[in-house]
């Protein structure tokens, strides 16, 4: 099963959303041509939770045919959300679901606090989660969210999210081996890490992204150091099979091919000649 994760797209009404959305519309043709079997957007789906913007959002992700599942964001708010994508299950109050991949499984967990940055996990999504993967303690299971429980490094963004909660869903989590893995978004970078024994897997954003800066939060020189960059927009692949996750990240937009599959000679052989002409530009 091949997976496209997409994250954090902030799609924003009128012109100043014009970018966004052409950063978007560039992974949607990507994803076009990758043709995965099911795309996450994890959400962030939008910059101010409005539901012009959903629509818009609606009307960028429509080429795509395979099935689409949402997950909201901290920038994200239920009603509008709900509002204009009315089969997005929800429980609780929560958009949280569990979607039925064959013999695997998909939980979508809300993670929104409405009004707070940092993200949200009490005792009734403690006891949801809990009881659907009681339901299926057998079928592999990938579990995606908006925020990550772990601390990324970049300290300013860290500090708006504190992860008090990331000890419930630890407990729920070690219940229930079956597991496989997390997908998250919220940084804007690329990252990868493990929680709670299982992988944790944080994909780039179709936005502009946050400045890979590590330097830490008590250093004082911090003014004029870059905050947000304009790489380019950005997305996750996961390949899930019997053996577990294999994650690839990957950018949209221009991108120069150096060289190509050729029948008369093997492709690592080509790929190397290629690698030396370019050496040589």
């Amino acid at each position: 099963m091949l997976i496209a994760q997409i994250t954090d797209l902030h799609i924003r009404p009128g012109e100043e959303g014009k970018r966004n959305d052409r950063r978007l519309a560039q992974v949607v043709d990507r994803l076009l041509d990758i043709a995965p079997d099911l795309v996450i957007a994890t959400g962030d789906l939008t910059d101010h939770g409005d539901a012009p913007s959903y629509r818009r959002l609606r009307t960028l992700l429509a080429p795509l045919p395979m099935p689409v599942l949402l997950a909201p964001g901290n920038h994200d708010l239920r009603d509008p959300l709900l509002a204009v994508f009315p089969d997005t299950p929800v429980h609780d109050g929560h958009i949280h679901y569990a979607w039925d991949a064959g013999v695997r499984r998909i939980i979508l967990l809300d993670t929104l606090e409405e009004g707070a940055p940092g993200g949200h996990f009490g005792p009734a999504q403690a006891q949801w989660l809990d009881a659907q993967l009681a339901a299926a303690p057998d079928r592999p299971t990938l579990i995606a969210l908006h925020h990550p429980p772990v601390d990324s490094g970049i300290a300013w963004l860290d500090a708006q999210s504190p992860r008090g909660w990331a000890a419930g869903l630890e407990a729920v989590a070690l219940r229930h081996p079956q597991i496989q893995g997390f997908l998250c978004g919220h940084i804007h970078r690329a990252v990868s890490t493990h929680f709670a024994g299982r992988p944790l897997i944080i994909a780039s954003s179709t936005a502009p992204q946050v400045a890979l800066d590590l330097v830490p939060s008590h250093v004082s020189q911090v003014e004029g150091r870059p905050l947000i960059v304009d790489e380019p927009p950005a997305f996750a692949l996961h390949r899930w099979t019997a053996t577990g996750i294999v994650t690839h990240f990957a950018v949209a937009g221009d991108i120069d091919v150096i060289a190509h599959y050729q029948e008369e000679r093997p492709a690592q052989t080509g790929a190397a000649e290629a690698w030396a002409a370019a050496d040589d530009r």
